[in-house]
């Protein structure tokens, strides 16, 4: 059995405190502009390069009493030169109400769902390029 050494403790200490993992986990190093206020959500993101993550925002789509299913208006202006980007959208009670390859450009409209907080989740997969969408209450 191999015995630590205080020396090497630290050595290792300090690989993972300098060289954290490569794998980029975040679009933060991609300075990316995210509003997130009742009603409305835009992301984008300019200069992604081979980036791999599954992205989750939690985003509220208010409703009202007397409409207790509604909807979200989307948009996509992406450009996607490499990779996959897919934009799903839960509704409070956690119900997938829309899917779509982020770089098919247009309008688009959710399926009808609970008001509330709803989950927009954004899955990369090697993409590089800009990333850009918005999505609305209806």
């Amino acid at each position: 059995m191999m015995k630590l050494t205080k020396q090497t403790v630290l050595l290792m200490i300090l690989g993972i405190l300098v060289f954290p993992s490569c794998s980029k986990d975040s679009l933060d190093e991609f300075s990316p502009e995210i509003s997130n206020t009742a009603g409305n959500f835009q992301l984008q993101a300019t200069n992604v390069s081979d980036l791999s993550v599954s992205l989750e925002y939690l985003w509220t789509n208010p409703g009202t009493k007397a409409n207790p299913n509604i909807r979200a208006n989307i948009e996509h202006s992406s450009v996607i030169d490499k990779g996959t980007a897919t934009l799903k959208i839960f509704d409070s009670k956690g119900i997938e109400v829309y899917s779509r390859d982020l770089n098919e450009h247009g309008s688009f409209t959710s399926n009808y769902g609970a008001p509330g907080t709803w989950t927009i989740r954004v899955e990369l997969s090697k993409v590089s390029g800009t990333l850009s969408f918005k999505v609305e209450e209806e």
